[in-house]
């Protein structure tokens, strides 16, 4: 349940950067949000987003 709340919240991310990157640093700032949220259980997933960017 966790797992699909967070892949919803990155494809909605992927979404807006690709529509728009005037959205770009509330983006990070809401990743690192989350990041730190989880205690770094995302982190892989932060360094694909930052490695496709």
């Amino acid at each position: 349940m966790i797992a699909s709340q967070v892949l919803k919240f990155y494809n909605i991310i992927y979404i807006d950067i690709t529509v728009s990157n005037t959205f770009y640093p509330v983006l990070i700032i809401l990743i690192l949000v989350l990041v730190l949220g989880n205690n770094g259980k995302v982190s892989p997933l932060w360094g694909l987003i930052l490695i496709t960017n």
